[in-house]
């Protein structure tokens, strides 16, 4: 989070988690972010990024994922 924030709240309207406060948008439960980056497309004043240090988790975690097959119930 920048100092460019305003404190709109479209950040946290737009988290799919809820993991933004929606009082106070610097305030983040970092333990719910699932980093899909919604709140970084969504912020019109560009204040919100992904961390590299996260950037770099997030690819490591998808990198360890098997692929999963479509299932079919009838």
């Amino acid at each position: 989070m920048s100092d460019r924030c305003s404190q709109c709240g479209i950040c946290a309207r737009e988290c799919p988690v809820g993991a933004i406060d929606l009082e106070n948008s610097v305030l983040m439960a970092e333990e719910k972010c699932i980093l899909c980056c919604a709140c970084s497309k969504a912020c019109p004043e560009n204040a919100r990024t992904l961390e590299s240090d996260a950037a770099i988790g997030v690819a490591v975690r998808l990198s360890q994922l098997s692929r999963k097959e479509p299932e079919y119930f009838f």
